[in-house]
């Protein structure tokens, strides 16, 4: 991890190996939560995908609404949402919690050929109310689930995979 002097992002250059002997599914995501301030009623999330989908079926009543997020709730029960990240002309894809009274945004930026998910955790709840915007190269169902996908990576001996990711604030338009 590294920033550069005067900026407001970070960035995240990571290398998984596998060091055994035998091919071994590589399942990976960055967990990247964002909290009040940034997190308030009215704040939206701002995303390149191309699909949206609850990762279970007790998240499928969040996909209508997933790009608002409104006050704590006393009932609310976590949701999560995989989503499909769409690369811009450079690679990169971008996703931000906005919050429009601040006129500011907590972004995540990811290639979507190292990283192609994209997790959205809504934990609306009072005392626990905060986002997760966190890049996956997995559904984050589990191994068998991937694997019947046909999503599930795997390293082989030896094998080396990189990561970059970029995390910053941004003005809201």
């Amino acid at each position: 991890m590294w920033a550069r002097l005067g900026e407001s992002r970070l960035f995240v250059d990571d290398e998984v190996q596998n060091l055994g002997h035998a091919s071994v599914p590589h399942m990976l995501a960055y967990h990247v939560n964002v909290g009040f301030p940034m997190l308030d009623d009215g704040s939206q999330l701002v995303s390149s995908e191309r699909q949206v989908e609850p990762m279970t079926e007790d998240s499928a009543d969040a996909v209508d609404d997933y790009t608002s997020y409104g006050p704590p709730r006393g009932d609310w029960q976590a949701k999560v949402l995989v989503h499909r990240p769409r690369a811009d002309v450079d690679g990169w894809a971008e996703t931000a919690v906005v919050n429009p009274r601040l006129g500011l945004g907590l972004y995540v930026k990811q290639r979507p050929e190292q990283l192609p998910f994209l997790w959205q955790w809504k934990q609306l709840g009072q005392g626990t109310y905060v986002t997760g915007i966190e890049p996956a190269n997995c559904l984050g169902r589990g191994r068998a689930d991937d694997r019947a996908r046909g999503t599930l990576q795997f390293l082989e001996p030896g094998e080396r995979r990189t990561y970059n990711i970029e995390i910053g604030v941004r003005h809201a338009s």
